[in-house]
């Protein structure tokens, strides 16, 4: 059984969560924690004593008074409540003594069925059995930290698929070009052009002054 500190952080700290804290902090305290898991699932089922039954229902005899008996009559009261509760444990039996303190119909001692009843079907945490959950939640290992999966590198496109993408998307955007019809026209030679050697008038200018004349001898006077 614990014993020492560890008795203290276990069974009479009020604060689990400071109980548990401080024995996963301690390193002494944690070697003393092993192999003391089964001794305390143990205690927590014990059945309680005669004594210990005794203690529980004599500690209400101050708010359910009791008639004068001789001692053989006592012993037969005694008999009735310990056959009724020799196998349940001290936490189950004061659970069910306390759940008949707060029933409105609590006007006497309830009777060894009924404190049976209730001490079966009323919930109930003993102290050792908090000793062992307290012990379970500092002893037991984190759990571990799971590496998170790097994002796969993508794969580069080969060259040759770029280059053909690439020349795809020059097509198409030439193709939507407002001004390339503009920029071809600006690119046709003009009467302006230059002149050839020799010659006072480019050709481009003498298509023009010959087209003009055809123009003007085709009008009727």
């Amino acid at each position: 059984m614990p014993n020492g500190p560890l008795r203290f952080w276990l069974l009479e700290e009020t604060s689990d969560a400071k109980a548990v804290e401080t024995i996963r902090a301690s390193e002494i305290l944690l070697r003393q924690c092993e192999g003391l898991g089964v001794a305390l699932i143990e205690e927590a089922r014990k059945p309680a004593t005669e004594q210990q039954i005794k203690q529980i229902i004599g500690s209400r005899f101050a708010l359910f008074p009791q008639p004068e008996r001789t001692d053989a009559e006592w012993s037969a009261w005694w008999a009735d409540y310990l056959s009724a509760l020799d196998d349940l444990t001290p936490a189950a039996i004061e659970a069910g003594m306390a759940a008949w303190v707060r029933s409105i119909d609590a006007e006497f001692m309830p009777k060894p069925g009924k404190l049976r009843e209730l001490a079966k079907t009323t919930p109930a945490t003993s102290k050792w059995t908090r000793a062992w959950n307290r012990l379970s939640q500092a002893t037991r290992k984190p759990d571990p930290v799971q590496p998170k999966e790097l994002p796969r590198p993508e794969e580069r496109p080969d060259p040759e698929v770029m280059r053909a993408q690439m020349q795809e998307f020059l097509t198409t955007m030439k193709a939507k070009d407002p001004f390339a019809h503009a920029r071809a026209k600006a690119a046709r030679p003009t009467p302006s052009a230059k002149l050839a050697e020799g010659r006072a008038m480019s050709a481009e200018m003498r298509a023009v002054l010959e087209a003009q004349r055809e123009r003007e001898a085709n009008q009727p006077n």
